[in-house]
C-alpha cells in the first residue's frame, strides 16, 4: 500500500443512496425524544412543572434533572489520568466539574438540557416539551475569559476556588538564554475567535433493548463509539457485555461528535425504562446551542530573533475559553502547548498557559489549529524589526532540537 493510490470502498454505496445514517435506522414504532433547554446562560431553576406535558397526546416518558440525578455526573471521559510524561512537563493544576445529565438547581449555558420528553412522534414530543413550564431566576453571566478571571468573579462551579479549570506551565530549552542573545524582540496579543463544526448531519442517537437477552443496542453517529459504550455501561449500571454501540455512517463530525453528551446516555436510559426503541435527532438550531464550540483563545506572545530574523525563542501566555463544563479535562490546554510552534523551526520556545472556565469545548482535534495560529499571526508584527515579510520569515527558521516533546 505504501506509495500506491488506495481506492475508496464506500463511495458506490453512499453515492447510490445505500448509506445508513442515524435517521435511517429501521426501528419498530420508536418513541421520539425532544429536550427542553435553558434559554439562559446562567440561571437558578426555581421549579419545573410537567403536569400539562404529561397530559399531552402520545407522551410516554418525561424526565427532569431530579429523576436522573442519582446516576451521577457525566464526568470526564478523555484523559481522566494524566500521562506521567505530560504531568512532569506541564505540571497541570485541574479543578474537576460535575456535569449532570439534566440540570438540577442551576443552568450554566444557554442550551443546557433541563428535561426530556419521549412521545410517539416528533411533533407530539415537541408539543409536550413546549407545555413544560420552567421557572428561572436569571443570574449574572460571564461571557469572556477576562470577566471569568477578574478578581472577585463568582466561580461558575460553587465547589471551585475560582474559574480556572486547568492551569499548565511548561518550558523546553533555554528560553531565557535565547531572549538574552536575541538581536530583537517582538510582542503581540492574538485573539482567536470562537468557531464550531457544522456537519451536514447533526447528532443523533437511537437505542433499543432486546428483552430476551437484556442486551442494550445503541446506534450513534459518534466519533468515539468505544468510549460511548464504556460511559453508557458505567452510568446505567450495566455490565459491558450487555451494551453494544454501533457507529453508523456519519455525515460529518469535525470533532463535534467526539464527546459523550448527556443525550447519548439519556436516550439509552429511556429505552431501558420504556422497553421499546427510542430515538433522538438533533435539530439544526439546537445544534448551535447544544453542541460544543471551540477556538476561543487569547495569546500574549513574545518572540526573540537574531539579526537575520531567525526565531530563537517564544514565550506564550494564553487563555482558553472552555465553557460551562470541561469534559476533555487537560486535552485542550496540553494540545495548545504541544502544537504551539507548528511547522516553525527555531530555538526552543517557552509555553505557559492559564485557562478560564467560561466558554466552550473542543472542535476538530482540540486546540491544534488554533494554537499554531499564534506564531503565524505574530510574524507580521516583526516586519519593521526584521525587514522580512511573513512568508519569508516562515522559511528562514533554523531547525530547533526535537527534545521538546
Amino acid at each position: 500500500m505504501i506509495g500506491q493510490s488506495v481506492r475508496r470502498r464506500e463511495d458506490h454505496r453512499l453515492l447510490t443512496g445505500s448509506g445508513q445514517f442515524i435517521d435511517d435506522m429501521p426501528l419498530s414504532e420508536p418513541l421520539h425524544v425532544v429536550f427542553v433547554r435553558s434559554p439562559h446562560a446562567h440561571a437558578r431553576i426555581l421549579s419545573i412543572s410537567v403536569t400539562a406535558a404529561a397530559a399531552c397526546d402520545g407522551v410516554s416518558q418525561i424526565v427532569t434533572g431530579t429523576d436522573v440525578a442519582s446516576l451521577g455526573p457525566l464526568g470526564g471521559h478523555l484523559w481522566t489520568t494524566v500521562p506521567p510524561a505530560v504531568d512532569a512537563w506541564l505540571r497541570p493544576e485541574l479543578q474537576i466539574d460535575n456535569q449532570l445529565l439534566l440540570a438540577v438547581d442551576r443552568v450554566r449555558f444557554a442550551g443546557e438540557p433541563v428535561a426530556a420528553v419521549a412521545a410517539n412522534t416528533p411533533a407530539l414530543a415537541a408539543d409536550a416539551a413546549a407545555a413544560i413550564i420552567v421557572d428561572y431566576e436569571s443570574l449574572p453571566s460571564l461571557v469572556t475569559p477576562e470577566q471569568a478571571l477578574a478578581p472577585g468573579a463568582t466561580p461558575l462551579d460553587p465547589t471551585w476556588s475560582d474559574n480556572v479549570a486547568v492551569h499548565v506551565h511548561g518550558t523546553v530549552g533555554d528560553v531565557e538564554g535565547a531572549f538574552a542573545r536575541a538581536a530583537t524582540r517582538a510582542s503581540v496579543t492574538v485573539r482567536l475567535g470562537r468557531q464550531t463544526g457544522t456537519p451536514i448531519e447533526t447528532r443523533g442517537v437511537a437505542a433499543t433493548l432486546e428483552p430476551r437477552t437484556g442486551e442494550l443496542t445503541v446506534w450513534s453517529n459518534t466519533q468515539i463509539p468505544h468510549v460511548l459504550r464504556e460511559v453508557v455501561a458505567e452510568m446505567l449500571g450495566l455490565p459491558m457485555h450487555r451494551v453494544r454501540v454501533i457507529s453508523v455512517d456519519t455525515g460529518g463530525g469535525f470533532g463535534v461528535k467526539g464527546l459523550v453528551y448527556p443525550e447519548d446516555v439519556l436516550v439509552p436510559l429511556l429505552a431501558l425504562r420504556v422497553r421499546r426503541p427510542v430515538k433522538w435527532i438533533e435539530g439544526r438550531q439546537e445544534h448551535f446551542a447544544a453542541s460544543i464550540h471551540s477556538r476561543d483563545q487569547v495569546h500574549e506572545i513574545e518572540l526573540a530573533a537574531d539579526a537575520d530574523g531567525r526565531l530563537l525563542g517564544v514565550r506564550d501566555r494564553f487563555v482558553v475559553d472552555i465553557g460551562a463544563y470541561n469534559p476533555l479535562r487537560l486535552t485542550s490546554a496540553a494540545n495548545t502547548v504541544a502544537h504551539l510552534m507548528g511547522a516553525h523551526r527555531g530555538a526552543i520556545p517557552r509555553r505557559r498557559s492559564t485557562r478560564g472556565s467560561v466558554g466552550n469545548g473542543a472542535w476538530s482535534g482540540p486546540a491544534c489549529a488554533r494554537c499554531r495560529a499564534g506564531p503565524n499571526r505574530a510574524a507580521p508584527s516583526q516586519h519593521p524589526l526584521f525587514g522580512r515579510n511573513a512568508l519569508e520569515h516562515r522559511h528562514v527558521l533554523p531547525r530547533w532540537p526535537a527534545t521538546h516533546l
